[in-house]
């Protein structure tokens, strides 16, 4: 995982952060459809844009997906341009800035010849674009999973894992039809948070089955549940008549991957290497009037809340503050936000 800390111009200047094995050479602005802005102005009008094309794209490698060009063909289409592209009636928000000819020579002059910037939003004043990159390494075999969180002693997680593959205790159980049975194990019973009635469907993650609740899989509905008591209920129609050891032939070659929520967080502590990046992730500081905050990782999403200590008590964008004292006379407010927009911490 890699947190990407950017100012209010998010498209950097660096070749190497570029992909440049397509069609067109590309940056990933965002991970979801968003209004983006790109401005550009001159600064060296000696370097020719002859033959070069580059704006927003929606594949990022080729035009596969909707081009809007601010530069096409040499011939510079406006100053500012949006990422809203629409083609047979469907208007949708385009996720990457391209180049094209694919090469160092044509970014090269590309940056040279403009500032250009791309923002949430509407378009603002130049500034050059600055970022920081924050890692973190899990160790091999170690999970965040859905809920989890880093703390200042160790990776918490909320939910635990299991594979179901046969090896458990399983029990055929009746249903609401008589000759139609679903499957108990009581597998995870002492760990799983359980649902409060039978009705109450369980947040559950599986590979293969959908989650219902336990009223749900006595009706005969295909799916898998937790009881009160905390047991796991399988029900497919397929195997409602199998017995108990057709059922565990089946899942010893189908196993159910399951994640479910637990009653008490499980803390694992970090390496050297984790503690430091915890370490590095605490002292990232923000930008003024905007800070961009997003994971670069290819597999896990994550849900940000950032605390910050600002002069201003007025910021529109804070959903929580507390004065918490005062510094060169004056005050100082504590706040914290879900993502978003950080308070200014470099004045």
């Amino acid at each position: 995982m890699n947190l990407k800390v950017q100012n209010k111009n998010i498209l950097p200047i660096d070749y190497n952060k570029y992909t440049t094995s397509g069609t067109y050479g590309y940056y990933k602005l965002t991970n979801i459809e968003e209004d983006l802005i790109i401005s550009i102005s001159d600064k060296d009008t000696s370097v020719s844009m002859t033959g070069i094309f580059f704006g927003f794209s929606g594949a990022g490698a080729d035009n596969s997906s909707g081009t809007q060009w601010i530069m096409s063909n040499g011939t510079q289409i406006s100053t500012t341009l949006s990422n809203l592209y629409t083609s047979s009636g469907t208007t949708t928000k385009l996720k990457y800035f391209s180049f094209y000819p694919n090469n160092s020579t044509t970014f090269n002059k590309i940056f040279s010849r403009y500032n250009i910037q791309v923002e949430k939003g509407t378009a603002t004043p130049y500034v050059a674009h600055e970022e920081q990159n924050l890692p973190f390494t899990l160790s091999s075999g170690q999970k965040i999973m859905e809920g989890g969180y880093l703390a200042s002693d160790g990776i918490y997680n909320v939910r635990n894992q299991i594979t179901l593959d046969g090896t458990e205790n399983w029990a055929r159980s009746d249903t609401n039809q008589s000759g139609s049975y679903r499957f108990a194990t009581n597998a995870i019973n002492s760990v799983v948070k359980k649902p409060s009635t039978t009705s109450e469907v369980v947040e559950l993650l599986c590979n293969r089955l959908i989650k219902k609740s336990a009223v749900d899989t006595y009706s005969c509905i295909d799916g898998i549940s937790i009881s009160t008591n905390g047991s796991i209920y399988i029900y497919i129609d397929d195997f409602k008549t199998y017995t108990v050891e057709q059922f565990k032939t089946w899942l010893s070659n189908n196993n159910l991957v399951l994640e479910f929520p637990i009653t008490t967080p499980t803390t694992t502590a970090y390496n050297s290497t984790q503690q430091s990046q915890y370490n590095a992730i605490q002292q990232a500081y923000s930008y003024t009037k905007q800070t961009n905050i997003s994971s670069t990782s290819t597999d896990l999403s994550a849900d940000l809340e950032v605390e910050a200590v600002t002069y201003s008590s007025s910021d529109d964008y804070t959903e929580n503050e507390m004065q918490i004292g005062t510094w060169l006379g004056k005050p100082l407010y504590r706040k914290v936000k879900i993502c978003g927009e950080l308070p200014n911490l470099r004045n």
